[in-house]
């Protein structure tokens, strides 16, 4: 078996693996006073708690990711990853994280960085309901702070047009938006009447 650091896989064009969490909160009816999760709209995702990463960062300093997100080590299971991101990026205790369900992955290939190398990726995907008032605190400086979107919001943003040719004007960091995007249909969030519908699905898995 050959091991090979993350950073060097698209040397050799093998798959990277990733951890995501998707934060959410059920706002609206009953119990929307801070209390516990599950409350709200039928149980159904009203919010999405987002990251806004640290200006210091080498890799897309500013811009917007999932509430967690981190790599997968060799010799690692994605929930115990999950669950140590959870606690050195957002202080999520152990016993709030361990609630998280496994509920999806995507893949894709595209260009890394520099244009040179490929990266098919593949990222395991969770759901974390959190409550209310719960507000996630960033600890080891990949995050500079959260911020919760309502859902509508969310599909606006993330349909923000890119219009420079070195992605500088983008909003968020390149392997976010297909994380999130398969959060909102697994919610319908996304009407399958939508022009586009099916090959978005197809998007969200093109590597497999």
């Amino acid at each position: 078996q050959l091991l090979i650091e993350r950073a060097a896989a698209v040397l050799f064009g093998v798959s990277a693996y990733g951890v995501f969490l998707n934060g959410y909160t059920c706002e609206g009816g009953s119990g929307s006073d801070g209390g516990s999760a599950g409350a709200g709209a039928g149980g159904h995702p009203t919010h999405v708690w987002i990251g806004i990463r640290d200006e210091s960062k080498a890799t897309w300093p500013g811009r917007m990711d999932c509430m967690v997100a981190g790599g997968l080590a060799a010799g690692m299971l994605p929930r115990e990853a999950m669950v140590m991101e959870c606690a050195e990026e957002a202080g999520i205790p152990n016993d709030l994280a361990n609630t998280m369900k496994p509920v999806s992955a995507v893949s894709y290939t595209g260009f890394n960085d520099d244009e040179w190398g490929l990266k098919p990726d593949q990222l395991f995907c969770f759901d974390l309901e959190v409550p209310i008032g719960y507000t996630p605190v960033p600890v080891d400086g990949e995050v500079q702070r959260f911020r919760k979107v309502p859902l509508p919001e969310l599909v606006e943003m993330l349909a923000v047009e890119v219009t420079q040719e070195d992605d500088s004007d983008n909003l968020w960091k390149p392997n976010t938006g297909v994380v999130l995007i398969d959060f909102l249909v697994r919610h319908g969030a996304i009407d399958a009447n939508e022009a586009g519908y099916l090959e978005l699905l197809h998007g969200l898995r093109s590597r497999t």
